[in-house]
């Protein structure tokens, strides 16, 4: 009897335990799907689209798609009612399950054409789904990193560039077709079965080998995963709504690309240009040291339309500017002193590194005389340290045509009076000698004009040295 006893315990102990590890996995999915939807490009993709954050989900899954049997061997039976609980729980908040919807929307055409020409099935679009959630800006403590999770030896093996100003495992195009690479030897070496080649990808083909030379079965963790891809995927593609592609389409039309000729950095294109960080960061994932790479050209850089084409007209702005030293403001303030037992003013003035003549003083005292839990005004200089660091507008004059960056002048056409006008006299020019670090955008700003306007006086292109003599035209 008490043998028994001990048995059921241990069952139960054992039930205990893999509903914890199974809770412990799939908070962990609905942990990256809400850290998918927190992305700029999702927020922007929520803003402009509340509607599509409106249609119906699914709310449980009973079976997966038929057609799955040959590719996942003994993984389709039917979920039952504890897998339909636990795999419903990871997909119950509406908003997640749309935005991860949407994301497969707008990945599934570029992992899709891969799949197609390497001949694998298309079943593998969905492994990012549970793999990161479609973050590109995914990482985690074992060093993976982008939608597809990819390790660094994996990385390197299909000659991504891996480096503290590059991760190419965070890029789309780039990332997906080393993925499918890497998928598609594991496809082969396992002859299809995606059993294998899931658990191959997600632990590592030496754990597949060794469980199959040693004739083992798939431990609950490796089931759990492969059950769990099953169902998710069989979700997302029976979900009744409608295709996002275009949407994300119009969000991406927002952002122009771009490659930099000279080295810069983060910081400046977020004080020159006007840029959130966060977003920047966000839109470029694959970019993730805090300097720019002037000779990399394999992932373009994204900037919003109008700082892209502030940047496009005026790009020395951006190479050539220098963050300015920060100012350090002396003030006074008063701080109140609370008198304590034996203290006196002579005592309290040399705390504060002040007169006694001063505390009375700021106190009105007549005498010396002081007593204890008597409060004393003290005028104390705080140093305050302020960023002089100018955060410009990215408006732009109107021009006509677009011409080169070396002879960049914004032609005006006025239509002709109809009667001639007094001449007026012209507002003198004031001359400005241009010191180290400065540049055009600087210059103008400092007598509130533009750069185009002192370039159109001068008769010069945006490239200006130490020394040289500036005319900044006056006020009219």
């Amino acid at each position: 009897m008490r043998n028994k006893q001990i048995l059921l315990l241990w069952a139960f102990l054992c039930l205990v335990v893999s509903t914890v590890g199974a809770q412990s996995f799939l908070h962990q999915r609905t942990h990256l799907y809400e850290q998918s939807s927190q992305t700029w490009i999702c927020q922007e993709f929520e803003r402009s689209n509340p509607a599509f954050f409106q249609q119906k989900t699914l709310q449980v899954i009973t079976a997966p798609d038929a057609g799955l049997d040959s590719l996942f061997p003994g993984m389709c039976e039917p979920f039952t009612s504890e897998e339909q609980i636990l795999f419903g729980t990871s997909l119950s908040i509406p908003r997640l399950v749309l935005h991860q919807k949407a994301l497969c929307d707008f990945y599934s055409p570029l992992i899709e054409r891969k799949l197609l020409l390497t001949q694998l099935p298309l079943s593998y679009k969905y492994l990012p789904a549970i793999l990161t959630g479609f973050n590109a800006s995914f990482e985690n403590d074992r060093d993976q990193a982008g939608i597809w999770a990819m390790s660094y030896p994996i990385a390197r093996q299909y000659k991504l560039r891996v480096d503290s100003l590059i991760d190419e495992r965070r890029g789309g195009d780039i990332a997906t077709s080393a993925a499918i690479e890497h998928l598609k030897s594991l496809h082969l070496k396992y002859q299809g079965n995606m059993n294998n080649v899931l658990i191959a990808y997600w632990k590592s083909p030496a754990y597949v080998q060794a469980m199959i030379d040693q004739q083992r079965d798939f431990a609950a963790d490796d089931k759990e995963f492969i059950r769990y891809y099953l169902y998710l995927s069989t979700y997302l593609h029976r979900l009744p709504v409608r295709n996002a592609l275009e949407d994300y389409f119009d969000v991406y039309a927002n952002y122009g690309t771009h490659f930099f000729t000279r080295s810069t950095s983060f910081r400046s294109i977020e004080l020159v240009l006007g840029c959130n960080k966060e977003q920047l960061r966000s839109i470029n994932p694959a970019y993730v040291g805090n300097k720019l790479d002037s000779s990399y050209r394999r992932i373009s850089f994204l900037l919003p339309l109008k700082e892209g084409e502030y940047f496009q007209r005026a790009p020395d702005s951006l190479y050539n500017f220098k963050e300015r030293p920060v100012v350090i403001d002396v003030v006074d303030e008063y701080i109140v002193h609370k008198v304590k037992k034996g203290e006196s003013l002579g005592t309290i003035a040399k705390k504060y590194r002040v007169s006694v003549n001063q505390i009375k003083q700021w106190n009105n005292l007549r005498r010396n005389t002081i007593r204890a839990g008597q409060n004393l005004r003290i005028r104390q200089h705080k140093r305050v340290v302020k960023p002089d660091v100018p955060k410009p507008k990215a408006d732009l004059p109107p021009t006509s045509i677009q011409l080169p960056q070396d002879t960049l002048k914004i032609d005006t056409v006025r239509p002709k009076p109809s009667l001639p006008k007094p001449k007026q006299a012209e507002p003198k020019a004031v001359v400005h000698t241009v010191k180290n670090g400065e540049n055009l955008w600087l210059i103008a700003k400092k007598y509130k004009t533009t750069p185009e306007k002192i370039m159109a006086l001068n008769k010069c292109g945006e490239n200006i040295r130490p020394g040289q003599k500036l005319k900044i035209p006056g006020k009219k």
